[in-house]
């Protein structure tokens, strides 16, 4: 009798667990089929956001207004008092407009910058065998290099923010900022919009400065006289950072 009772009782108890286990499976197919019908939430567009766009926005429509009338200098009467507009143009272009004109690019007893500084003639080299020997050509050439500085200046500011992450809870508008204010710039406009060499070496220190952060120092071997380096990333700060001007 006392095995036919407990026969009997574990028989109840496993029918139940099936069915428990039957009841809960359904309405976890319930609640996953319900769940999977609700709108997904849609990203929530922030002020920062908002304005981090806006600044890009803005950056772009005066990044095009240096491109307009590239013939044109800037005033005789404005604030900075450079020759470069009539002395340099023509010193570091002149290697790549002898070479279309002349047939060959160096001039025995005159001055020949590009023995010393061959990157900016090449390059225009490279645009004048496309467009002809041109004022308007090699200005362009200028404008473009302005868009790459802004677009690396941008990459260095936002890596420098997320390096530090502890100066602000969410994406910085720092490099939005620096970019809008590097396009607005009157003294940016007036110098980069010249066929000179300074813009390429801005681009240049930028990108040094930008390879830099992502690479660690020279680890010493103890016992050799110098102390073990810490293996962090050489980053500047936000607040090193140099303003770098085209002039």
């Amino acid at each position: 009798m006392g095995v036919y009772r407990s026969d009997h009782f574990g028989a109840v108890v496993s029918e139940e667990k099936r069915h428990f286990n039957h009841s809960s499976g359904a309405e976890q197919q319930e609640d996953s089929t319900m769940s999977s019908h609700l709108p997904s939430p849609r990203p929530r567009v922030t002020l920062r956001s908002a304005l981090h766009i806006l600044f890009l926005c803005a950056s772009a429509v005066f990044l095009y207004l240096h491109t307009l009338h590239l013939n044109a200098d800037f005033p005789n009467n404005s604030p900075w008092m450079d020759w470069s507009k009539y002395t340099d143009e023509g010193w570091y272009g002149d290697a790549a407009i002898r070479h279309f004109q002349l047939g060959h690019w160096y001039v025995p007893g005159d001055f020949n910058p590009a023995a010393a500084l061959p990157v900016w003639p090449f390059l225009e080299g490279l645009v004048f065998h496309f467009t002809g020997v041109s004022l308007t050509a090699a200005r362009a050439l200028t404008v473009a290099i302005f868009a790459l500085i802004l677009v690396v200046s941008y990459l260095l500011v936002r890596r420098c923010a997320a390096l530090h992450p502890g100066t602000t809870h969410s994406a910085p508008l720092s490099p939005a900022i620096v970019v809008l204010l590097l396009s607005v710039s009157p003294f940016c406009y007036a110098f980069t919009r010249l066929a000179i060499l300074e813009p390429l070496l801005i681009l240049l220190t930028l990108l040094a400065l930008l390879t830099a952060t992502y690479l660690h120092p020279h680890e010493v071997e103890p016992g050799q006289g110098s102390p073990r380096l810490p293996r962090r990333p050489l980053h500047p700060t936000p607040y090193t950072l140099i303003p770098v001007s085209p002039a």
